[in-house]
């Protein structure tokens, strides 16, 4: 599929370049900065233009800026093609605009979905970046009802992203996997602090083991 995004950045950048006499590896990243730049302002206004078009322009600009500022800070699965992108993006922004129109999960139940959506944070993106989201649900308790909703959509459908990158994206080990890994590790000599049966283990486990930390130290 043809990414227009990248065409325009690549016309844009020649056009400059001619004046500017950039290297091919200036031109390259120039190129890849602006498409960037294209990228985000290019959905952006489309998606404040349906906002508008729809009587929401305000929640809509509030959805990308905080949908924005979470994913700068947690990261997240990238679409493939433009297309792909523009629909999820707008599906997260818009999604966080218009269910709270018609579902608003109760106090308890937010709590109750906060909490999981915290630990996702915290086991696909680390506590560092998980604060994010978390302080975000924190400040959800004290708004009304739309408000709250609006804020919970965001988190949680970003969150998604952050799960898919941290299965197909992410080289390094998730909280999860690193607890995983801990534990085959140390039952292969030691006694390790779980109370489940006797698991039989792998042939060649601690073979396997060393394969695996050798590939995630050259990510």
């Amino acid at each position: 599929m043809i990414n227009y995004t990248h065409l325009i950045s690549e016309y844009f950048v020649g056009i400059i370049g001619r004046e500017r006499n950039y290297s091919r590896e200036e031109k390259i990243v120039i190129t890849y900065g602006v498409e960037l730049l294209f990228n985000t302002l290019l959905k952006s206004i489309v998606y404040i233009l349906l906002g508008t078009l729809l009587h929401q322009s305000l929640e809509t600009v509030l959805s990308i800026f905080v949908f924005g500022f979470l994913r700068y800070f947690t990261g997240g699965a990238h679409a493939k093609t433009d297309i792909g992108c523009f629909l999820i993006t707008g599906g997260i922004v818009f999604g966080a605009v218009f269910v709270p129109y018609v579902w608003i999960v109760p106090l308890c139940g937010y709590w109750v979905i906060a909490i999981a959506a915290g630990f996702a944070y915290i086991c696909f993106s680390g506590w560092k970046k998980g604060i994010t989201a978390i302080a975000l649900l924190i400040a959800g308790v004290f708004m009304d009802n739309y408000w709250r909703m609006f804020v919970l959509m965001i988190v949680v459908m970003q969150g998604a992203t952050i799960i898919v990158g941290g299965y197909l994206n992410e080289k390094k080990l998730n909280l999860i996997e690193k607890v995983a890994v801990y534990l085959a590790k140390n039952s292969v000599t030691n006694s390790v602090p779980t109370y489940v049966h006797e698991v039989k283990k792998p042939e060649g486990l601690e073979k396997m083991i060393e394969k695996l930390e050798a590939n995630r130290r050259k990510h």
